[in-house]
């Protein structure tokens, strides 16, 4: 049996998956294919430990994208009617007895001040 669409997604995994969603509800002509059935444990998006941020000391360009992506999950949820995302506090640490919180490039540092910048609720321990 032949099918056509207008794009095919090759890899379900959670960017590929994200895409063809997207694509789809924008009215796009699209099929997704995966060497895999889903679900399945080949992937590196599997498992009950994935998390997101709203404040990545990777940079600030990430949290329109984590705000965006939580938006989506719980659109997702609505339409499912399951429960698929479980938004809980995360525990940053930072290891390095060399730790300068006055240093712009540490990643502790960055982590806090984006949560500072854009709102995130946070809390300071030290000592």
């Amino acid at each position: 049996m032949q099918q056509r669409c207008n794009v095919a997604v090759l890899g379900l995994g959670a960017m590929g998956a994200a895409t063809a969603y997207q694509l789809a509800k924008a009215g796009v002509d699209v099929i997704g294919i995966d060497r895999y059935a889903p679900p399945h444990t080949q992937g590196s998006s599997h498992g009950d430990t994935r998390i997101t941020r709203l404040s990545a000391g990777e940079g600030p360009q990430y949290l329109p994208l984590v705000r965006s992506s939580q938006r989506i999950w719980r659109e997702l949820e609505a339409l499912s009617g399951d429960s698929l995302f479980e938004q809980c506090g995360v525990l940053v640490m930072t290891s390095s007895p060399a730790y300068d919180p006055e240093d712009v490039n540490d990643f502790t540092h960055q982590t806090i001040a984006l949560a500072r910048t854009y709102g995130v609720k946070h809390e300071v321990l030290a000592g």
